[in-house]
């Protein structure tokens, strides 16, 4: 990509250099004509002229008159002098492809001829033509994307394309040159369309090719929108697009061949012409950047993945712990980068120590619920990554460490002392004496450093801190829970965590994160008599999930407690959900039904209706009423098909015909004395008020087929077989809607809204009840009751 990249970068006489090189070698032109296209763009084609006959005239002689003849065509088609190209360009083309059958055709297609008033145009369409070959691919700017030629018929003047997404078409030449665009083999689009899934695996395996395709076909340097665009076009987006992106841009910026600048979202990419020092590259990077979260960004991102070479390690590591130093810098981040720095030095900084210690000497807070300045400290690291790494140095802070930690303070301080009181005396030899001290001092607090560091990076057999940290647990940051959980239990303080998660269910929202830790490791399905029961720890659980659910928005570390906490409740052949309420009540059922309908994740929500069916099938209709109260008008879709006719003869037929019935009587005259006219707007008003009412049924309307039946109850939708006990007879019926018909499936039917069937609804089988009826009230039995198949009836 030499020579464009010298076009775009204006150096035109490395250009001339560079292009006698490639005359001289006799080398491929694939470089050539997009550099002299650019020419073209910046107005300097006419320079370029002599290069380009000169070059023509020795590939002619060369007998590689095609490449000459493309050379000249693209120098004349960039804005160089016809009458210094035109006449070579002809006889250039007519010994390449004059024995072509295909090019009388082309020839005649585009107006290319020796004489032409101008032959700058014509050959931009024979360059078109000549690209188009079966095989190659092509690029329709107006929608339809990438296809490619798979049939050039030149004797009948078409070519056939077939696009990404299959469809296939006959273009006339003609059309082709004017809305298509040619591909070359190594642009993106075009291997997409030969191999998109390869491609992408490709893509994500070598991110750094790809940037380098995109930089080539954007003339060097592409911004990020750019990059996006056209990652956007291989089938590369959204989250792969970042992942993607992350991995390119790091080794982009590592790269000796490519400069990056400006942030991620808005970054610059450009290929370099020379070979840049990659470490003075990210030495000027990091020194550039903003501040000290940008610097640990990029360092971090340095490290992930491949290997990074000692000397570029070296560099990262010394600029991180010169910005870590500045004490303009917010602590949180200064301790993020100390901890990535204590993981990759093998120690922890001595400034690091230092603060830390200032920081875990300051007062306790009057309440015991609020944590500690420093694990306050903990919990405003900006990732889950840094907290997670600060358990490393707990050691270091409390127990024996903390106390190793106050002798290095002490030595630190007295070694001030003594170079304050050398300066004071004015005594050069004290002076000299004061600063072996310091140093002594210096290398005692370096060895407890040390010997801290190795004890919280090899097997620890000193458990100490352990005892100290445990009061404290409940303060602990999202990312510290786990690891610290971990190393408690490898402590031998396993009952300790235990009598944590049975506070922590009195308080579940005191540590989220903790709580699902903890019940992870001890709700096993065990006997726990030391811990509130099931239920109760089950109704802790429920609470949690309701309260991270509701606050997950716009928060990514609830979002991720809340999904994490719904997936530990709900999945398994047996969720630990369903475990924990095995032995609830209905009661216990009820109040955990209250609190996820406060709002909770569907999943937990399901389940919980899932096992309150499964205690009491009538669960919801005790809580909440009947299905069949209320409101809703309950039909079968027969009845529904009835009512609906109704309506529309209603609207359709009896309206109209009123209005008709009104015109007649208005022409009669004297509206006053005019009897029809009053009965004709009295039955307009009877049909309006009807076909409002009907309109109001039908939108309450509901289908008994799709009703959930309750098991062994009288619902609408059951066939009823009952003893009158007044009577000692026996009847049946069918409990429809209001607009069933009269008799359905061999039984009569009754609306469920009629008096029998509101005496009936609710019983179960053997129950007896007393029914109100217009003529008197009737005592009756159930001896059966049975839910039809009512599906023939649609």
């Amino acid at each position: 990509m030499t020579l464009p990249l010298l076009v775009t970068k204006e150096m035109w006489q490395e250009f001339d250099d560079t292009w006698a090189e490639l005359r001289s070698s006799g080398g491929p032109i694939d470089e050539l004509l997009p550099a002299i296209k650019l020419a073209g763009e910046k107005k300097r084609a006419g320079r370029l002229v002599a290069q380009a006959r000169e070059h023509a005239e020795k590939l002619v002689s060369s007998d590689r008159a095609a490449d000459a003849a493309m050379i000249l065509g693209a120098s004349l088609a960039a804005g160089g002098n016809p009458g210094e190209l035109a006449e070579l360009l002809c006889e250039a083309s007519e010994k390449a492809w004059t024995d072509e059958a295909w090019y009388p055709v082309f020839k005649e297609v585009t107006g290319f001829a020796e004489g032409a008033a101008d032959l700058r145009t014509p050959w931009k369409k024979m360059a078109k033509l000549l690209a188009f070959q079966p095989g190659s691919t092509v690029f329709h700017p107006g929608g339809w994307g990438v296809g490619e030629v798979f049939e050039m018929n030149a004797a009948d003047g078409y070519a056939r394309v077939r696009f990404w997404n299959g469809r296939e078409d006959k273009f006339p030449l003609n059309a082709a040159m004017d809305i298509f665009d040619p591909l070359p083999e190594s642009d993106l689009r075009s291997r997409s369309l030969k191999d998109a899934e390869g491609l992408k695996k490709e893509v994500k395996k070598a991110p750094l090719e790809a940037l380098n395709a995109i930089l080539v076909r954007h003339n060097g340097r592409a911004t990020t929108t750019t990059i996006k665009t056209a990652m956007m076009q291989i089938g590369i987006e959204g989250s792969a697009w970042s992942a993607w992106w992350r991995k390119a841009r790091k080794l982009a910026e590592n790269s000796d061949e490519i400069e990056v600048s400006g942030t991620p979202q808005k970054s610059t990419v450009t290929q370099l012409l020379v070979k840049k020092d990659p470490s003075e590259a990210l030495q000027r990077l990091l020194q550039r950047a903003s501040n000290l979260a940008e610097v640990h960004a990029r360092v971090r991102d340095l490290f992930v993945g491949e290997g990074v070479g000692d000397e570029l390690s070296a560099i990262a590591i010394d600029e991180l712990e010169k910005a870590a130093a500045s004490e303009a810098e917010p602590l949180p981040e200064r301790l993020a980068a100390w901890l990535l720095l204590r993981e990759k030095q093998g120690a922890s900084p001595k400034l690091m120590r230092r603060v830390l210690y200032e920081v875990t000497q300051a007062p306790a807070p009057p309440d015991p619920s609020q944590p500690p300045e420093i694990w306050k400290l903990f919990q405003a690291l900006p990732g889950a990554k840094d907290q997670e790494r600060s358990v490393a140095i707990l050691p270091e802070l409390f127990g024996t460490g903390g106390a190793q930690l106050a002798l290095e303070a002490v030595d630190a301080q007295l070694a001030e002392a003594q170079a304050e009181v050398a300066a004071l005396e004015g005594d050069e030899a004290p002076e000299g004496d004061a600063a072996p001290a310091a140093g002594a001092s210096e290398g005692t607090a370096s060895e407890a450093a040390d010997g801290a560091t190795d004890s919280a990076t090899e097997e620890e057999e000193d458990f100490a801190w352990v005892e100290d940290v445990l009061p404290q647990l409940q303060h602990a940051a999202p990312g510290q829970v786990r690891p610290l959980v971990e190393r408690i239990v490898a402590a031998g303080h396993a009952d300790e965590l235990r009598a944590h998660y049975s506070g922590l269910l009195a308080r579940p929202l005191r540590n989220p994160t903790l709580m699902i830790v903890l019940a992870e490791r001890y709700e096993d399905g065990g006997v726990h008599d030391d811990m509130p029961t099931p239920v109760q720890r089950g109704q802790a659980l429920l609470a949690l999930a309701v309260n991270t659910f509701q606050e997950r928005r716009g928060n990514p570390q609830l979002t991720r407690i809340s999904g994490r906490l719904t997936d530990y409740l709900c999945k398994g052949d047996d969720p630990m959900l369903r475990q924990l309420f095995s032995t609830a009540d209905v009661s216990a059922l009820r109040s955990a039904n209250v609190t996820a309908s406060r709002g909770v994740d569907s999943e937990i929500d399901n389940l919980i209706t899932e096992i309150a069916l499964s205690k009491d099938r009538q669960f919801f209709a005790q809580d909440a009423g009947f299905f069949w109260e209320g409101e809703t008008v309950w039909t079968t879709r027969a009845g529904l098909r009835r009512r609906s006719a109704e309506l529309k003869e209603l609207r359709e037929v009896k309206i109209p015909e009123n209005q008709d019935a009104i015109g007649r009587a208005a022409s009669f005259g004297d509206l006053s004395e005019n009897s029809e006219w009053e009965a004709a707007i009295e039955e307009q008003r009877n049909l309006t008020a009807r076909a409002m009412e009907m309109e109001e049924e039908l939108r309450l309307t509901d289908l008994i087929e799709e009703a959930a039946v309750i098991e062994d109850t009288v619902c609408p939708g059951t066939k009823v077989r009952y003893r009158d006990l007044s009577e000692n007879k026996e009847a049946t019926v069918l409990l429809l809607g209001p607009w069933d018909e009269v008799e359905v499936l061999g039984t009569q039917v009754i609306s469920y809204r009629a008096p029998l069937a509101k005496g009936l609804l609710g019983a179960s089988t053997g129950e007896r009840s007393t029914v109100q009826l217009p003529g008197g009230d009737i005592e009756v039995e159930i001896l059966s009751i049975e839910a039809p198949d009512l599906s023939s009836l649609a």
